[in-house]
């Protein structure tokens, strides 16, 4: 993880308050809110993939924002991040994660790590680190009953510091195009929620790889790009 990176997550951290902790906080106030939600704790074997999985470090971020994106869009469904990998890998990711919540959680010892243990800004992994950092996305929509209804698959070769800057610059191009065709919305909006199929297809020409397979309707069919 780059300085920078780190600095900025301490700071979210010192800055939220109790209502922040909320799953649901990032949700429109008219939208339907379930009683719990759903998280990854701990090592699971995913029956449906056939996989052990874990915790994500960055799955309480990212499962606000498909929420809200879900809800801004019409869905219904809820969501849930988790990483897949060995029995080792996942045991030290979990370990990982629930370190850094009890660390995040306690207020003196947040700002002694941050303080003291963090890489300066500006600072982060060397580019034969970053080359090794590359990314691979399985998204399974299920039913309540479990069964899968459809998969997508998202990679990219690339770093995953490069792929974060593809990722800006294809929004920042999105806007830009959506604003000249006269086609862009306004409002406290998410990347997908904004863009929609034109943000997709500008990634796909960007050589991010996007596959998904209609598994409730079409069995084994080829995925389609």
């Amino acid at each position: 993880m780059s300085g920078g990176t780190a600095h900025s997550v301490m700071a979210v951290h010192e800055s939220c308050g109790l209502e922040d902790n909320d799953p649901y906080s990032l949700l429109p106030k008219d939208a339907p809110r379930p009683p719990t939600a759903p998280a990854r704790r701990g090592v699971w074997y995913d029956f449906s993939e056939r996989r052990l999985t874990g915790p994500s470090s960055m799955s309480d971020t990212n499962e606000r924002i498909v929420r809200r994106t879900n809800a801004l869009l019409g869905y219904g469904g809820t969501y849930v991040e988790a990483i897949e990998g060995t029995l080792g890998a996942v045991v030290g990711a979990t370990i990982t994660k629930y370190m850094m919540t009890a660390v995040l959680a306690v207020p003196f010892l947040r700002r002694y790590v941050a303080e003291n243990w963090l890489p300066p800004a500006g600072t982060g992994p060397t580019q034969s680190q970053r080359e090794g950092l590359c990314y691979k996305c399985n998204f399974v929509a299920t039913d309540k009953s479990g069964k899968v209804l459809r998969r997508v698959f998202l990679s990219d070769t690339r770093d995953v510091y490069t792929a974060s800057g593809i990722y800006v610059a294809e929004c920042a191009l999105s806007a830009l195009q959506m604003a000249k065709e006269g086609t862009l919305g306004f409002g406290v909006l998410t990347p997908i929620s904004a863009f929609g199929d034109v943000l997709l297809q500008r990634v796909r020409s960007a050589g991010v790889v996007v596959e998904a397979v209609e598994e409730a309707t079409t069995g084994t069919a080829t995925p389609t790009q």
